[in-house]
């Protein structure tokens, strides 16, 4: 599950559209697991966490596990637009190359929520969930 969170942040990270759009130059890119920063968060931002999920039958190797991949949004103005571009980028056919331990057999998005306004960090936010196929990469 590591490599899935690592490859994600770098999907995230690596693209300068995205970059721009978060109004961002250096780590941590507005790009943060599960939380953002308690204290004076640098806005616009993204957080993401994955949620547990179900598996298939079969041999364990061969188990297509499910996951939720939760994806919001935190601007003072608008988080549309960083939205469209994640979901670009998880869609792109290149996206989830090169995994060591697993596939990403498909992603998909699942829900968009509605627009929320967070009285905490007194910005909007805007919550995206994908379900997310991994399968394990057989070792030998």
């Amino acid at each position: 599950m590591n490599e899935l969170k690592t490859k994600i942040q770098s999907i995230l990270r690596d693209d300068e559209t995205l970059m721009r759009l978060l109004d961002k130059t250096s780590k941590p890119f507005g790009i943060y697991f599960a939380r953002p920063p308690l204290v004076n968060p640098p806005l616009p931002l993204l957080t993401f966490k994955l949620i547990g999920g179900s598996t298939g039958y079969g041999h364990r190797e061969a188990q297509v596990r499910e996951l939720v991949l939760q994806i919001v949004a935190y601007s003072a103005t608008s988080c549309d637009q960083i939205m469209e571009r994640v979901e670009e980028l998880l869609n792109l056919s290149t996206a989830f190359t090169d995994m060591e331990a697993l596939d990403v057999l498909n992603i998909q998005l699942d829900s968009i929520g509605s627009d929320a306004f967070d009285i905490e960090f007194n910005c909007y936010t805007l919550m995206h969930r994908y379900r997310v196929f991994i399968t394990k990469i057989p070792t030998r």
